[in-house]
């Protein structure tokens, strides 16, 4: 049960980053980040994380949080000692627990970990939270 909870966690964490990462992309070319998301909604690169996560990362609500960065980072570095241990790669979960360190070291570890899109709105040369 532990071993398919931290799979099914590695899966969400990657659609959260694969979602913040589309929205960035989407504001830097110009297109509404809120419309963007309706479309992705009605795609078939839909996932539940656009539900859960999409309009907190578009309007930038990281507080109140419905979950916490910290707690996310904690599961992504598990994930990654799993990999390490049955000498599995995990070089996308690699990159996302980086990410994740880079918002945590801001002090945003209380935040929801809709804040990604902050760390990839960043790299992109904006303006973050």
């Amino acid at each position: 049960g532990g071993i398919c909870k931290l799979v099914a966690n590695l899966v969400l964490t990657l659609n959260r980053f694969a979602l913040a990462e589309g929205l960035t992309l989407a504001k830097k070319a110009g297109l509404d980040q809120e419309k963007t998301l309706d479309v992705l909604k009605k795609s078939a690169a839909y996932s539940k994380a656009m539900d859960q996560k999409g309009m907190r990362m578009v309007k930038r609500q990281f507080q109140p949080p419905a979950s916490r960065l910290s707690s996310s980072y904690k599961d992504a570095r598990l994930i990654l000692a799993l990999g390490a241990r049955i000498d599995c790669p995990l070089p996308l979960m690699a990159l996302a627990v980086q990410g994740m360190a880079s918002e945590v070291s801001k002090g945003r570890q209380d935040w929801d970990p809709a804040t990604i899109i902050s760390y990839y709105s960043a790299l992109a040369g904006e303006k973050t939270v």
